[in-house]
């Protein structure tokens, strides 16, 4: 007989299983494609395993990422332009014969955001505006880094949880056939 709580408790494994290594596979690929501007996104990335499912929740932020936003959307805050500037230690240049900001930008150590850019704002608000204009991320062809898809249909999480399913349902399988055999 089908020892149904030994069985569950099976699926529920692969499930965890699925959860841990899609999560694992999420933070690798933010990583692997150069995404991290905080650790704020690649931390959010959780799972839980409800009953037959596994649910993957993160920061929006993910979300952007993934899918990119299309040319003509709204604009993102400046406010938030400025964090991620803040985060990823981005800082307009100066040209200082015209006194205003050119379009190239520098990653520097100093911290010196306050009196060094006055012009952040105004770097942050043309980033906006050109987001706006172009959409996201120019070296994904502005769309989305499309990471997702390394956890959903046809990934490898996927395929090891198929194939532990696949053998899980075989040896239950197996066992009915050998107890319907002795029960002759």
């Amino acid at each position: 007989m089908l020892n149904t709580d030994a069985f569950y408790e099976e699926i529920g494994l692969l499930l965890e299983e699925y959860g841990q290594e899609a999560t694992t596979t999420l933070q690798r690929q933010i990583r692997a494609n150069n995404l991290v501007a905080s650790n704020k996104m690649v931390n959010s990335i959780k799972y839980r395993v409800e009953g037959s499912k596994v649910i993957m929740s993160f920061d929006a932020t993910l979300n952007i990422v993934d899918r990119g936003r299309r040319r003509g959307q709204k604009r993102v805050s400046a406010d938030d332009i400025l964090e991620w500037m803040k985060n990823k230690n981005i800082k307009p240049k100066m040209n200082r014969s015209k006194g205003r900001s050119l379009t190239q930008f520098s990653s520097g150590s100093n911290s010196g955001y306050g009196e060094r850019n006055r012009n952040l704002r105004a770097s942050a608000f043309m980033i906006s505006k050109a987001i706006s204009e172009k959409g996201t991320i120019k070296r994904f062809g502005h769309t989305g880094a499309k990471i997702i898809k390394e956890v959903r249909k046809g990934s490898r999480p996927m395929q090891g949880l198929k194939r532990g399913l696949k053998e899980l349902m075989g040896n239950e399988i197996k066992l009915s056939f050998r107890q319907i055999k002795t029960l002759r």
